[in-house]
């Protein structure tokens, strides 16, 4: 929040394993989360493929008040079915996933089994620039959102600022605590900005990715 941003990710650090207890300390990092961005920024959850549908169900109920923009790898990336299930069912959030796809043909059983309302490739290990395209143009037939994993750090802005169903760059600022100069120089290299909307970033100018490899 002090950097300017207005949509935060979790990392949610308790699953089926902790029980109520783990519940309750999840829904207590969601609630200190909105209360420090306020009612009208953006808060999702990634839950590292570690829940199950009733456990994804609860939770849903139990965060609802606090409106969760999407819930995030919910299940184990190929339970295209159980995927389709949860976004049958649960109306308080978004279904979101597609970070373990690999090739446009996974998206495929995503769009077929009505899975996810947001797809998540990320372009360096869903096969490239080239197979990301025909994901993305696979999405855009079904007004389906595009939002990479690691979008802004990883070459895919390019192809973010391409293409008008693709609205967020994902950004992981360095970890906190450290000299204010790596803060200074991560804003330098992305180009970071601030607007109304919160944090604006832009691709490197530099040829193709603007990647820089030094051999020694």
């Amino acid at each position: 929040m002090e950097f300017g941003y207005k949509r935060l990710k979790l990392a949610i650090p308790h699953g089926p394993a902790d029980g109520r207890e783990g519940m309750k300390k999840n829904l207590e990092l969601v609630k200190r989360a909105r209360n420090v961005l306020g009612p009208d920024g953006d808060i999702m959850l990634d839950c590292w493929m570690a829940w199950t549908e009733r456990y994804t169900i609860e939770m849903a109920e139990m965060l609802a008040p606090y409106r969760i923009y999407w819930m995030e790898e919910v299940l184990q990336p190929h339970d295209y079915a159980g995927f389709g299930r949860l976004k049958a069912q649960v109306k308080s959030t978004r279904i979101a996933t597609g970070e373990h796809e690999y090739g446009r043909y996974g998206f495929r059983h995503l769009l077929e089994n009505q899975s996810a309302e947001i797809w998540q490739p990320d372009m360096n290990w869903c096969g490239g620039l080239t197979e990301l395209r025909r994901i993305g143009a696979l999405a855009s037939a079904y007004d389906i959102p595009v939002i990479p994993h690691g979008g802004g750090l990883n070459g895919t802005s390019h192809w973010i600022l391409a293409n008008t169903n693709a609205p967020w760059a994902e950004l992981f600022l360095p970890s906190p605590g450290g000299p204010k100069e790596v803060y200074q120089l991560f804003e330098e290299k992305h180009a970071i900005t601030r607007g109304p909307e919160g944090i604006y970033m832009r691709p490197l100018e530099l040829p193709g990715f603007g990647w820089d490899y030094v051999v020694s």
